[in-house]
Parts: structure tokens; sequence; C-alpha cells
């Protein structure tokens, strides 16, 4: 089962700017919620990820995570944040504390998320293509089996049959190990194909807040989100 995220009347402003991105923001999810989050460039959607990854700190209001540091995962949309480009893809597997008992099992598990990437263990992650990156990245996040999963438009790099496959991927394994999960995308299909929850943010507010099943998806509502 995932872990629970809370934030309880939070306030974020950057430095060196006047400018609060959160004043007084709350937001509770649940364990093994899968919350997809919508809004347009600007709207916070990248500083609420980075206040759950602590990578900055709020100036007021508490942040309250149920799992480990450890337990929390990251699927970045640039692959630069998380791979070693000049190391090999084996060599990426070791950094991040992968390991198989046998070649085959090895080859099994990678061939899960990318048919191609057993064929690349001694190739450079720089030489890999755009849907193998993000394909290799969603393979290391999900092999520690994490509590908390989130996700920053992490099919980005890909064409739409690659998008398709891999999110559809990351919702199978979500769903089998009910991961809590904040899944970050512009596309509204996948609103609507998956996922518990839509969050609608903009201006740093949550505008937007349907529980699947309780609520009918009105397309557009999601479409104001981005006008």
């Amino acid at each position: 089962m995932g872990g629970k995220v809370s934030l309880q009347h939070v306030d974020f402003r950057y430095p060196k700017s006047s400018q609060l991105v959160f004043q007084n923001f709350s937001l509770e999810i649940e364990p093994g919620e899968f919350v997809i989050l919508l809004g347009a460039n600007g709207s916070g959607k990248s500083t609420l990820f980075r206040l759950l990854l602590g990578d900055v700190m709020p100036s007021k209001g508490k942040i309250k995570m149920s799992s480990e540091q450890s337990k929390i995962a990251y699927v970045a949309q640039k692959s630069k944040e998380q791979l070693y480009e000049s190391m090999t893809v084996a060599e990426n597997l070791v950094l991040s504390r992968i390991r198989f008992k046998t070649i085959s099992e090895q080859e099994h598990y990678l061939d899960t998320f990318h048919k191609n990437l057993r064929f690349r263990l001694h190739s450079p992650a720089c030489f890999l293509s755009g849907g193998e990156k993000q394909a290799l990245i969603l393979a290391v996040a999900l092999f520690h089996q994490p509590e908390v999963l989130l996700m920053d438009e992490p099919s980005s790099a890909m064409d739409p049959s690659s998008q398709e496959r891999l999110i559809a991927l990351a919702a199978s394994k979500i769903q089998e190990q009910r991961m809590t999960t904040l899944f970050c995308t512009h596309h509204l299909k996948f609103a609507h194909q998956y996922g518990t929850r839509i969050i609608g943010m903009r201006d740093g507010e949550i505008v937007l807040d349907i529980k699947k099943g309780e609520e009918e998806l009105d397309l557009k509502k999601l479409e104001c989100l981005y006008q």
C-alpha cells in the first residue's frame, strides 16, 4: 500500500522573488490514490513536486509524508536530471542499486519497459532514444517498489504510440503495487483513461478536484485549465 501525502497551509516563494507561488495551500492524498495533476505552465505543479521531494522548503505550513524518503520515487521530464548520460545503461543500473540474480532475469525485467534495453546495456545512456531513456528511468524508479511515485511529464520526449505504451505500463504497475501516485501531464486523454482522482491547478491554487466515480468528467472543465 502506498503512503499518505499531506500539505497543510503551506506558503512558498522562491528566493529573490516577492511573489508567493503558494499561499495557505493544502492538499491531502490518501494511500493508494492515483492523482492526475493538470494545469498550464506556471500553475505550480513543478514547485509542488520540488516541495514533496524536499528540494525546496516552505516558509510556512507543514508537509507530511508517511513514507520514508527512500520509498519515494521520481520520474522527471528531462532524462539528464536522472541518468548519468556518459555512463552505460548497465552502469546506471548499478548506481541505482539494481541487482539481478541472472542475466535472463535482468533481460526479462528490462523487456517489460522497452524491448531494446537489453541490447543497449553497454551503450552510454546519451545514445539512447528519448523513449528508451524514459523507459529506463521508469524501470529504475519502479524496481525498489516505492510507496509514493511522482511523475512529471514522463513521456514528453516520446512519439504518441510510445507515450501510450509507457503510460499504460506505468498505470498497470501503479495499480498492481497500489502506489500513491501524482502524475503531472498536459494530455487530457490520460486524465480520462487513468487515475482515481483529477486535480487541476491555476496560479498556485487547486481550482478543480474530481474523484472518479463520484462526479462525471467534463472535458470543458479540464480544457479551461489551459485558457
